[in-house]
């Protein structure tokens, strides 16, 4: 069936490309909603693709805030029509720096932006979601100019997303707009962190401490004469031997990592 719609629609556009006149595409495109960014906000490159392969203009066309379809793209986490624009190679630059000083200020400041629960939900745990928003910040940062990251916030007139408070927003560089915005989700994964190291090293402490034991407890006991393990010579008691050592090395070890974890200062780059 996807297929198929995929074959409709190229069979579809190429008419309108060949057919109509550039005003008239346009015109298509944007009446009643804006076709290209609807498909950028829900993630659908498969059409994206039929469409700017044969108009590659239409990466330029912008919406009334100005936001291309790179920048909708960021603002709803969707990675494969982030990553379809990438691969455009030097244009990708370009686009990201598109802005505007009356809507708003860059694309960086749109992914510094925390998503909504809808689009954090992907990734269960709010540290994992904490790690996710800061890989998507990284990988925005990547693609704009030095001058856009020391780039003041300047709030749009109408703003869109509910969740930005204008006035502790304002002003502010896209790396601080980030921490701010992401506050809530901060403190909720560092919670959620602790929670988990703890169950997790009370597990790694009973392992640890039930093959510590198992090793000076050897199976069959040990010679009257010389104290060696009865079954030392069995293919069985190394196998035991050495199962019980490494399981005592990958709990210990699983121990120092969740004591690293509890320990740790909880900041933003921890969480990669």
């Amino acid at each position: 069936m996807q297929t198929l719609a995929h074959q409709v629609v190229e069979i579809i556009w190429n008419h309108v490309v060949n057919e109509l006149s550039t005003c008239q595409l346009n015109k298509l495109i944007e009446t009643p909603s804006r076709l290209v960014h609807d498909a950028a906000r829900v993630g659908n490159a498969e059409f994206l693709i039929i469409l700017i392969r044969s108009y590659p203009d239409l990466v330029w066309m912008v919406d009334n805030k100005n936001k291309s379809i790179l920048h909708v793209a960021v603002e709803n986490r969707q990675e494969k029509v982030f990553g379809l624009i990438y691969e455009l190679g030097g244009l990708n630059v370009l686009i990201a720096n598109l802005f505007d000083e009356k809507k708003f200020s860059n694309i960086l400041h749109l992914a510094g932006m925390v998503a909504s629960p809808y689009h954090l939900s992907r990734v269960s745990g709010a540290a994992l979601q904490m790690q996710r928003e800061l890989l998507w910040f990284k990988e925005v940062e990547k693609i704009v100019t030095s001058s856009h990251c020391e780039m003041r916030y300047q709030p749009p007139s109408e703003l869109s997303t509910p969740n930005i408070r204008r006035d502790h927003d304002d002003g502010l560089t896209p790396r601080e707009l980030f921490t701010n915005q992401h506050k809530n989700l901060l403190k909720v994964g560092e919670e959620w962190m602790k929670n988990t190291a703890n169950s997790c090293m009370l597990v790694a402490t009973l392992i640890a401490t039930v093959v510590f034991a198992a090793a000076f407890t050897f199976p069959g006991g040990n010679d009257d004469k010389d104290g060696t393990p009865i079954f030392l010579q069995n293919q069985a008691f190394t196998v035991f031997i050495l199962s019980d050592v490494a399981a005592l090395v990958m709990s210990s070890t699983s121990i120092l990592t969740f004591l690293s974890i509890l320990t740790s200062r909880y900041a933003e780059e921890d969480f990669f």
